[in-house]
């Protein structure tokens, strides 16, 4: 990997580098870099030690993927997808380019997702409709699960695990939980709906 801003350091003096200054450049000319050290190693020496992004989940528009880091940075795109979670947005296309930061709603969709994961939640493609203002994706044995755009679902993640573990003791799986509403309403497979 190429790393740019490296070229000014020639015929530099070591004792006069400015290593903030070296490492803020740095950071803002390569993208997958996520974070570095810089040591001065006397007499002539440099020792700089990077830490990349790493890929976290794709980002869709139906056309195209592309690999997004967990801060929300575009890595790049991919013509084939495998073992990471698919972000899908509905009834619109990517206007982001590689290097970039996606906006407000998908970032909150990869912190939704890493709530997930850290509740041991698996889903399959999650779909982020603008118009309805709407998340939606299925859960255990094709469980639909509604979320708002515009609401804070950090309480989700731990909301919905206590939801899955009670309907697994009764023995039943739920055909959707909408967290839309101020309290979410269970729908079960019979029709019945059920509010916690």
């Amino acid at each position: 990997m190429e790393i740019l801003g490296l070229e000014k350091l020639e015929n530099g003096h070591l004792f006069f580098l400015d290593e903030k200054k070296l490492k803020k450049e740095i950071l803002q000319r390569n993208f997958l870099i996520k974070d570095l050290t810089i040591t001065k190693v006397y007499p002539d020496k440099l020792k700089i030690t990077i830490n990349l992004r790493k890929p976290f989940a794709y980002l869709s528009d139906s056309r195209v993927y592309y690999t997004l880091s967990e801060e929300g940075i575009i890595l790049k795109k991919n013509t084939d997808v495998r073992n990471l979670p698919i972000i899908q947005l509905e009834q619109e296309s990517i206007s982001n380019k590689t290097g970039h930061r996606v906006d407000g709603f998908i970032v909150s969709t990869i912190q939704l997702l890493q709530g997930f994961q850290k509740q041991k939640i698996d889903t399959d493609k999650i779909i982020l409709n603008r118009n309805d203002e709407t998340i939606r994706f299925n859960i255990l044995d094709s469980t639909q699960v509604l979320l708002s755009l515009t609401k804070d679902n950090q309480f989700v993640p731990p909301s919905l695990q206590i939801i899955i573990s009670r309907f697994r003791i009764e023995g039943s799986v739920p055909a959707s939980i909408d967290f839309r509403f101020e309290k979410p309403i269970i729908t079960l497979k019979n029709g019945d709906k059920y509010t916690p």
